[in-house]
Order: C-alpha cells, then sequence, then structure tokens
C-alpha cells in the first residue's frame, strides 16, 4: 500500500520522475486521433457536439474511476500479481457461469470495434490524401482504402507483436501521430495561421525524430511528449524565420502568407 501513499512519490529517481512528467504532457495534450475528427464533423452542429462530448465526458470519468477502483482492489487482494496476469486474475475472480464468457466477448468486441474504426478511418483519409487521389474516381477510391487497410493491418500486426505491453503498444501506436499531427491540428482549431510549407517541413521533421530515436537509435524516455514540444518549437520558428520575418529571403525563399 505503500505505493499509493503521496509520499511515495518523493522516493522516485530522478530517471522515473522525468518519466512520470512526460506521461502526465502525453495525457494532458488533446490528441485529436482521427476518429474523434471524424466523429465531431459528423455532429449536427456545434452545440450538438458540446453537448455529446460534455456527457460522454462524464460518463467517461465514471468509467475510469470503476476501473482504476478496479485496479486498486486487484492489487490489495493479491500484491504481487504481474501486469499480464490480470486479466486472466480479473475474470477467474466470477464464478457465476457465463459470466467469463460475457466478459472474453465484451473484450475481444471492444478491442474489434476499436480496431476496426481506426482501420476504416485511416484507410478512407489516406485514400483521400494521396498525391493521386484528384485522379482517382469514387470507385477506385474505394479499392485503394481497402488495399491500405491490409497494409495497415499488417503492420499493426507487426508493432502488436513488437512489444509484450499494452500500454506500450499505444504508445508505440501514438508515436507516429501525436508527434507529427497534433500540434498543427491544434494551431489550426485556435485559429493560428501558417503556410502550408511551414506545417509540412515540421511534421517531416518531426517524423524523422520518431524515427530517429524510436526506432533507428530508441532511448528510454517516452518520446511522445517531447515531440510534440519538439512540433511547437519547429512550428512557431518556421513561420518567423520564413514567413513572418522573411530571415531566408536572401536564399529566395519569400513568404507566402497573405498580406492585406
Amino acid at each position: 500500500m505503500e505505493k499509493f501513499k503521496p509520499s511515495s512519490l518523493l522516493k522516485l529517481t530522478s530517471s522515473e520522475l522525468l518519466d512520470q512528467f512526460l506521461l502526465l504532457g502525453y495525457f494532458l495534450i488533446p490528441g485529436l486521433k482521427p476518429q474523434v475528427v471524424q466523429r465531431i464533423s459528423m455532429g449536427k452542429d456545434i452545440n450538438q457536439v458540446k453537448t455529446s462530448y460534455f456527457w460522454s465526458g462524464i460518463a467517461l470519468l465514471v468509467v475510469l474511476f470503476l476501473s482504476c477502483w478496479i485496479s486498486f482492489l486487484i492489487f490489495v487482494s493479491n500484491p504481487e500479481i504481474s501486469g499480464k496476469d490480470f486479466l486472466p486474475f480479473l475474470i477467474n475472480s466470477y464464478q457465476i457461469p457465463g459470466t467469463k464468457a460475457i466478459i472474453i466477448i465484451g473484450i475481444i468486441a471492444m478491442c474489434m470495434s476499436t480496431a476496426d474504426s481506426n482501420l476504416n478511418i485511416s484507410a478512407v483519409l489516406l485514400a483521400n490524401d494521396l498525391w493521386l487521389s484528384k485522379q482517382l474516381n469514387p470507385i477506385q477510391k474505394i479499392f485503394t482504402a481497402r488495399y491500405i487497410t491490409l497494409f495497415i493491418g499488417l503492420v499493426s500486426l507487426v508493432f502488436a507483436f513488437k512489444e509484450n505491453s499494452l500500454f506500450k503498444i499505444i504508445l508505440l501506436s501514438a508515436s507516429l501521430y501525436l508527434p507529427i499531427i497534433s500540434v498543427p491540428l491544434l494551431g489550426l482549431i485556435f485559429k493560428w495561421k501558417t503556410t502550408n510549407r511551414v506545417c509540412v517541413g515540421t511534421m517531416i521533421l518531426c517524423l524523422l525524430f520518431v524515427i530517429i530515436f524510436k526506432f533507428i537509435f530508441p532511448i528510454q524516455l517516452d518520446v511522445n511528449f517531447i515531440g510534440m514540444v519538439l512540433n511547437g518549437i519547429l512550428l512557431i520558428i518556421g513561420h518567423y524565420v520564413v514567413e513572418k520575418w522573411e530571415l531566408l529571403k536572401c536564399f529566395g525563399i519569400k513568404s507566402k502568407l497573405k498580406r492585406k
């Protein structure tokens, strides 16, 4: 029970504190994943979306609270339990006939629904955003989305077998989106205007950062929050150096901002 006391935070090492700080930043900054943007765009109007997300947020808080409470109860009943044994222990705790099957089916259905939504949304977005999409008719785009779905599914399986922890798999998949897309999208939401080349250049640099420090020379720290901070810094520097102050004008790079 010592780890649930606030005083246990004072006993963390500097590396553990840094890990906790990076995870805190990861959870604090809105991820704005594709499925969230899609569900917002499906709303009738802004008020309807606000109301829907307000009540959904309250329901999610209740579910998260119950999840944390169940985890706490399991830890109290068996402090030596490991992460890989958590789910079997939870399932075997129910002795009512049929309960285990219902829980397992519910977990599988939840995973399949989430995976299906992410695959469909990713495939459709890529099929519409590819450089050759303007040359494709709707039927060709559907077939392109099918091939992209198959490709993303295979890559996802490779990532799933690469890690043995669900949380690490989530962080790994997030590293290919959050440090690259979230910050420019947040800037767009808050009406911070810049040019396409600044956004694309920043996204490419952050993608290289993730590839280098996640796959080529992997570091122990989570790169998601670091990448988001780097994305914000590069986006601001690129905006002012290239577009606002035109410091690269001597190299023939002129501002593309629309001036009144």
